[in-house]
C-alpha cells in the first residue's frame, strides 16, 4: 500500500506560519519535516505593554503575592508620579534659581514634559464632557439636568 501525500490546502501564509504544516507533517508520519526550521516563526513582533499586563513572579519578584497586591491598589504609574514628585519637590526646595546642568536639570525637564501631557490629557477630558453635555441636552434633557445640576455642585465645592 502506497500512502497518498495530502497537498495543504492554500492558506496564503508562508510556510512558517502555517498553523496546519507540523500537524499535516505528523500525520504524514513525517516528523523531521513536522519540526524543521521549528514549529515557531521566526520572526515575532509583539507589542510592547499595549495593556499594560505584567507578570509578577518569582522569578522576578522575591515577594509576588506583595507585590501583586500592591500593584492591585497602586499601579506602578503612580508609584512612579509620587516618587518623581517628591523628587521634583526636593529639587526646586534645593535649588530655588534651576537645578544645576546634568541629570537633576534633565529630571526637572522631564517631570515638566509630563506635568504638560498631564494639563493637554485634563482640557481634552473637559472638552469631551462638554460634547458629552451638548449630547444629552440634544437627545436627553432629563438627563442634561441631572448632569448640568452634579456638574455646577462640584464646581461650588472645589472653588
Amino acid at each position: 500500500m502506497t500512502a497518498t501525500r495530502v497537498e495543504p490546502a492554500v492558506t496564503g501564509l508562508p510556510p512558517s506560519l502555517d498553523p496546519w504544516r507540523f500537524w499535516r507533517s505528523l500525520m504524514q508520519g513525517d516528523l523531521a519535516s513536522a519540526v524543521a526550521g521549528g514549529v515557531a516563526p521566526n520572526t515575532l513582533v509583539q507589542p510592547i505593554l499595549p495593556g499594560w499586563t505584567l507578570n509578577i513572579n518569582s522569578h522576578n519578584s522575591s515577594a509576588p503575592q506583595t507585590e501583586a497586591a500592591i500593584v492591585s491598589q497602586h499601579s506602578y504609574g503612580r508609584q512612579i508620579g509620587r516618587i518623581a514628585d517628591a523628587l521634583h519637590a526636593l529639587i526646586a526646595g534645593l535649588f530655588p534659581d534651576g537645578a544645576p546642568a546634568g541629570p537633576l536639570q534633565q529630571f526637572q525637564a522631564l517631570w515638566q514634559a509630563i506635568e504638560a501631557v498631564k494639563r493637554q490629557s485634563a482640557a481634552d477630558q473637559l472638552t469631551a464632557i462638554a460634547d458629552n453635555l451638548a449630547l444629552l441636552r440634544r437627545d436627553d434633557p432629563p438627563a442634561y439636568e441631572r448632569a448640568r445640576r452634579a456638574l455646577e455642585a462640584a464646581l461650588r465645592q472645589s472653588a
